[in-house]
C-alpha cells in the first residue's frame, strides 16, 4: 500500500540555489509530472464523446471519398524460379542468398524507369485508358517523362514474404483503366525480362565458347612443349627409372662401393705390415707367410737333406754309439743344414713380406685409380640424371596440365550443351506470370475499417493532446509525483483525502486517536517513521509544521503526528503558535488559555501545558485572545518557550500560520530544530511549493521535506485500490477496538 514516501531528492541540508534558477528547472520538469492515468480518468467522458464524433466523421469521410475520390487497385502475381543450370528441375540446387537477391532485383526492375517509359509509350493506353493518359497529353503528344513519373507513384512491387512470388500492384481511380495499365506495365516488364535474358544467355554462351577456344590453344602449346622437351633432353624413355643412365648409375655405384670395400681391406693389411717394419722386436711373420716359405724349392731341398741325414744317423746309431765320430759328424752336418734352413727361411720370409707389401701398395694405387675413374663417371651420370629429372618433372607437369585442360574442355562443352538445353525451357527467364491483371471488384481505398478507426484515432488524439496541454498548464500539486518533479525538493509522505479512506472517518483531526485502524492512521504511522528517522539523525526535538496556504490542513497533520508520536511511548508537547486563527484547542476540546500568550507574559510551562486523553501528550494552546501578540513570535521569548518544552519532552510539535499569508513560519524557523511543509493536493502550485521549500531550506532549522495532504484517487487509478487493499488487510488481521473492549468485559 503506497501511503507515505520517505524518498529524498538532494542532500538533507543542501541549498536550492537562487529563486530564478529554481523556477526555470521547475518549468522544464512540468511535463514529466503529468500522469496519463489521471488524464484518462479525468477526461474519460471527453474521450468517449471524441471517439463517437470521430467514428461519425470517419463514416462520412468514407462515403465521401468512395463517391468522389476512390482508388482501385489490381495485382499481377509473378512466380520466380532458381537459375536453370540443369534441364531437370529436380536436380537444381538453390542458393537462398542468390535467390533472394534475384527476387529483390526483379521487383525493383518492374518499376524501373525503362519499363515505365516503355509502358507509357504503348498505344493501348490511348484507346483503353484515355482518362489516365489524357492527364499527360498536350496537343495530341504524350509527355513520356511526366507520365512515367506519375505511373511510378501509382505502381508498387514487393516480394511476398516467405514465398517465391512477387506482387506488382497498380492503383488508379478508374476500375476499368487500372486493369489496362497493369496489363501494359506487365507486358513492358516481360519484354524487358526477355531482352535481358536473351542478352545474358548470349553473353554466357560467348564466354563458354571463348573459354573452350582458349583451352584448345593451351593444349596445343603444352603438346608442342612436351615434344621439344623430349627432343632437347634426348630421352630414350619418359620414365627416368627405366633409362640407360639410371641403369649405368646403379652399376657405377655398385662397383664404387665394391672397390671401396677392397681398398679398405688393402689399407688394413698395408697398415698392419708397415707397423711390423717399425717393430723394435723384429718382424713377426704370420702363419700364411711361413707356409708360403715352406713351399719354396730351396727350403724343401734343405729340409730333405736334413731328413736324409737324420735317417742316416738313425741307421748308424743302431750299430754305433753316440760318441762315435761318424755319429758326431752326421750331427754336425744336420746342425749346419738346420742353420742354413733357418737363414734361408728368414731371408725368404723377408723377401715375401716385402713382395706382399709392394703388391698391397700397387693394389692400393690401382684401386684408387679405378675409384677416381668411377667417381668421374658417377658425376657425369648424376648431372645427366639431374637433367633428366628436371625434364621428367616438367613433362609430368605438362601431362597433368594437358589432362586438366581436357577435363575443363569437357566441362565447358557440357555447360554449352546445358545452356542450349535450358534456353529452350519455358522457365529460362526465371519469372512467369501466374495471375494476370483483372478488373477489380472492390475499392482499395477508402476502406471503412480503416477510415472510421482513423477518424476516431485522430479526434481522440486531438482531445488527448488538448487534455495533456491543459494538465501541463495546470501547475497545482496533485500527487507526490508533482513534488518529485521539483529539483532538490524532498517528499516526506502523503496523507489520503477523507473520502478516499474505505472506513468512515468521523473526525480527521483526531483520526489517529479515535480510529487507529483506518488507512489514514496508517498513513500517519508512515509519516511518523520518516519524521523520527530524520529528526533523530540530527539529534533534533522540535518540529515546525508549516502550511503552504490556508486550508492546507497543517493543524490536522500536527495533531495526528503528535498523537502518533505519543502512541509510540514518546513524550510529546503540541504547541499552537498560530496567533491568527488557532484551532488546536478546538481539536482537543480544550480552553483557549492559558497558552503561548500567557507563557510569553511570564507564566510557567506547567501552568500552560494542558493534559489530553493520552498521558504522553500535552498541548499548549495559543492562549487567550487578549494575550496573543503577533510580534511575540519574533522575540526571544518563543525560543525560551520551545527550549523549555524540549527539555521536558522527547518531541515538540509546533503548528503555525500559513507561510503565504504571514512571516510567522520564517520567524519560528530561526529557533526550532526542524521544519516540514504541508501542501494540500489540488490546492497549491508547484512553483509555490518550490519557492517555500527553498525559503525553509535556507533557514537554520533542518528542512525535512513536503507532506502532501488530502491526496485523491484522481492522482492515479492505483491509489484507491491500494487504500482499499490496506484497509481490508488491517481489518481482517487486527481486531477492532470494540471487539477488544468486549473481550475485556
Amino acid at each position: 500500500m503506497t501511503i507515505a514516501s520517505t524518498t529524498t531528492n538532494g542532500s538533507l541540508n543542501g541549498s536550492h540555489g537562487s529563486s530564478g534558477g529554481g523556477s526555470a528547472q521547475i518549468g522544464t520538469k512540468a511535463a514529466s509530472s503529468v500522469d496519463p492515468l489521471r488524464v484518462l480518468r479525468k477526461y474519460k467522458f471527453a474521450f468517449v464523446i471524441a471517439a463517437i464524433i470521430g467514428g461519425v466523421l470517419g463514416v462520412g469521410a468514407h462515403f465521401a471519398l468512395a463517391e468522389f475520390r476512390p482508388t482501385w487497385s489490381t495485382p499481377v502475381i509473378y512466380k520466380c524460379y532458381p537459375p536453370q543450370t540443369e534441364p531437370n528441375p529436380d536436380e537444381l540446387r538453390i542458393d537462398d542468398d542468390e535467390f533472394e537477391r534475384f527476387m529483390a532485383t526483379e521487383s525493383a526492375m518492374m518499376v524501373s524507369e525503362n519499363v515505365l517509359r516503355v509502358a507509357v509509350e504503348n498505344p493501348r493506353l490511348l484507346n483503353e485508358a484515355p482518362r489516365w493518359i489524357s492527364r499527360y497529353t498536350e496537343g495530341g503528344v504524350v509527355d513520356i517523362g511526366r507520365a512515367a513519373i506519375a505511373l511510378e507513384e501509382q505502381v508498387g512491387a514487393r516480394v511476398m514474404p516467405g514465398t517465391d512470388l512477387i506482387s506488382m500492384t497498380v492503383r488508379w481511380r478508374d476500375r476499368d483503366e487500372v486493369a489496362t495499365i497493369a496489363e501494359v506495365l506487365s507486358s513492358a516488364y516481360l519484354q524487358d525480362l526477355r531482352r535481358r535474358g536473351s542478352r545474358s544467355m548470349s553473353e554466357r554462351r560467348d564466354a563458354v565458347e571463348q573459354a573452350i577456344r582458349g583451352l584448345e590453344d593451351d593444349f596445343s602449346q603444352a603438346d608442342r612443349r612436351r615434344s621439344e622437351l623430349v627432343s632437347s633432353a634426348q630421352m630414350d624413355v619418359l620414365d627416368i627409372n627405366q633409362s640407360q643412365e639410371r641403369a649405368e648409375m646403379m652399376i657405377v655405384i655398385g662397383a664404387f662401393q665394391e672397390l671401396g670395400l677392397q681398398l679398405e681391406a688393402v689399407l688394413s693389411q698395408k697398415a698392419e705390415m708397415e707397423a711390423q717394419l717399425g717393430n723394435p722386436g723384429g718382424l713377426q711373420f704370420n702363419e700364411t707367410l711361413r707356409a708360403q716359405v715352406e713351399l719354396q724349392p730351396l727350403v724343401q731341398n734343405l729340409r730333405s737333406q736334413v731328413v736324409f741325414l737324420q735317417a742316416q744317423r738313425a741307421t748308424e746309431r743302431e750299430r754305433l754309439s753316440e760318441d762315435n765320430p761318424t755319429i758326431r759328424r752326421i750331427d754336425d752336418q744336420i746342425a749346419a743344414l738346420n742353420r742354413s734352413l733357418d737363414q734361408e727361411r728368414q731371408k725368404l720370409l723377408f723377401e715375401l713380406f716385402q713382395t706382399q707389401l709392394d703388391q698391397l701398395r700397387l693394389a692400393e694405387s690401382q684401386i684408387r685409380a679405378q675409384m677416381a675413374s668411377l667417381a668421374g663417371r658417377r658425376t657425369q651420370l648424376g648431372m645427366r640424371l639431374q637433367e633428366l629429372v628436371f625434364a621428367e618433372t616438367e613433362l609430368n607437369d605438362i601431362e597433368m596440365r594437358m589432362g586438366q585442360i581436357l577435363e575443363l574442355q569437357q566441362d565447358f562443352e557440357t555447360d554449352l550443351r546445358m545452356l542450349d538445353a535450358t534456353a529452350a525451357l519455358a522457365t529460362a527467364s526465371r519469372v512467369d506470370v501466374i495471375q494476370s491483371a483483372r478488373v477489380p471488384t472492390q475499392m482499395s481505398f477508402p476502406k471503412i475499417y480503416i477510415v472510421v478507426p482513423a477518424g476516431v484515432f485522430l479526434l481522440v488524439g486531438l482531445t488527448a493532446g488538448i487534455a495533456y496541454l491543459i494538465e501541463m498548464v495546470d501547475q497545482r500539486v496533485k500527487s507526490p509525483a508533482d513534488i518529485a518533479a521539483l529539483p532538490s525538493v524532498r517528499i516526506l509522505g502523503m496523507i489520503p483525502h477523507v473520502s478516499e479512506d474505505p472506513a468512515r472517518i468521523d473526525s480527521p483531526e483526531r483520526v489517529f486517536a479515535e480510529q487507529p485502524l483506518t488507512t489514514m492512521s496508517e498513513s500517519y504511522r508512515h509519516v511518523r517513521g520518516a519524521v523520527v528517522k530524520r529528526m533523530k539523525a540530527g539529534g533534533h526535538k522540535s518540529l515546525l509544521v508549516v502550511p503552504a496556504m490556508p486550508g492546507s490542513g497543517s493543524t490536522t497533520v500536527a495533531s495526528n503526528v503528535a498523537e502518533a508520536l505519543a502512541a509510540a511511548e514518546n513524550r510529546v508537547i503540541l504547541i499552537d503558535a498560530n496567533m491568527r486563527r488557532p484551532r488546536v484547542h478546538e481539536v482537543f476540546g480544550l480552553p483557549t488559555g492559558p497558552g503561548v500568550g500567557e507563557m510569553l507574559a511570564g507564566a510557567s510551562l506547567a501552568d500552560v501545558a494542558q493534559k489530553t486523553g493520552n498521558p504522553n501528550l500535552r498541548v499548549i494552546t495559543s492562549g487567550a485572545p487578549s494575550e496573543r501578540q503577533l510580534e511575540a513570535l519574533a522575540t526571544g521569548g518563543i525560543a525560551k518557550l520551545i527550549n523549555q518544552a524540549a527539555a521536558e519532552a522527547d518531541f515538540v510539535i509546533i503548528d503555525v500560520a500559513p507561510a503565504t499569508v504571514s512571516g510567522d513560519a520564517q520567524a519560528l524557523a530561526q529557533v526550532v530544530d526542524s521544519s516540514m511543509l504541508v501542501a494540500r493536493a489540488f490546492g497549491e502550485t508547484r512553483g509555490q511549493i518550490g519557492r517555500l521549500s527553498r525559503e525553509l531550506d535556507e533557514q537554520p532549522a533542518r528542512y525535512l521535506g513536503v507532506l502532501v495532504n488530502a491526496a485523491r484517487s484522481a492522482t492515479g487509478g492505483y491509489l484507491r485500490g491500494n487504500l482499499r487493499a490496506g484497509h481490508s488487510y488491517t481489518a481482517k488481521s487486527v481486531p477492532s477496538t470494540k471487539a477488544k473492549a468486549k473481550a475485556k468485559a
